[in-house]
């Protein structure tokens, strides 16, 4: 009888998340933390880790962001090289 009650239950609904995803998720934050906080150098590195570490198309949105944000960081880097040299 035991066993009829638990076949009759409705399986567990069990949701995965994919552990990649998040970490460059989680990185790409950290990013943009840093990179608003002026850790210039922080921010480069988890950007550079994003788009080094995923290269899988799953990860496009995360790659596309990391981009971004160095380009950022390099235009905010050429504009203040350019004012130390004026």
């Amino acid at each position: 009888p035991v066993i009829v009650a638990e076949a009759d239950r409705p399986a567990t609904v069990r949701l995965s998340a994919d552990p990649a995803a998040m970490t460059a998720a989680c990185a790409l934050r950290a990013g943009q933390v840093a990179q608003r906080m002026g850790h210039l150098n922080v921010a480069r590195e988890m950007f550079h880790m994003i788009v080094k570490n995923f290269p899988q198309p799953r990860y496009q949105y995360y790659v596309a962001h990391a981009r971004l944000g160095l380009e950022h960081l390099d235009a905010a880097s050429h504009a203040a090289l350019n004012g130390l040299t004026m």
